[in-house]
């Protein structure tokens, strides 16, 4: 079911490849597309695929709010704890009373116990070379 998304999401950018960037609407569907393929890729566990989508999301949209909850989330999984957390105290100062952001916040500055190893940044191999969402977390 999410592999078929993947998929889908996948032919759909690679179909707007031909078209113009400049394009407004190729950008809205480019930008809906990378945000929703991030969000499979979450729920699959493939932290490094989705915060390069994330990550593809905000070049294009940089106030893109569930791609910056997804982006800090996938940091999270990738044990970029101190990365993760300063996100989440933007998203945490513009939605207050996010259940959800607050609980990834909370993760990020306190990281578990047992996890030896200290924060750190973002692995440079999930950063991409060209280029979740605090409310609604589903796909856009």
């Amino acid at each position: 079911h999410l592999q078929a998304a993947v998929g889908k999401y996948s032919n759909g950018l690679e179909w707007l490849e031909d078209l113009c960037k400049a394009d407004e609407a190729a950008k809205e569907v480019r930008v809906a597309l990378l945000s929703n393929r991030s969000q499979a890729f979450l729920k699959q566990r493939r932290w490094k695929e989705a915060l390069v989508d994330a990550r593809a999301v905000l070049v294009e949209d940089p106030q893109h709010a569930k791609a910056k909850y997804r982006r800090a989330k996938a940091l999270l999984e990738l044990g970029c704890h101190r990365e993760a957390a300063v996100e989440l105290q933007k998203i945490a100062k513009a939605e207050p009373g996010n259940q959800d952001v607050a609980e990834l916040l909370r993760r990020a500055e306190h990281p578990a116990a047992s996890s030896s190893a200290p924060p750190r940044s973002a692995p440079a191999s999930a950063v991409p070379t060209s280029t979740a969402g605090p409310r609604g977390q589903g796909n856009e």
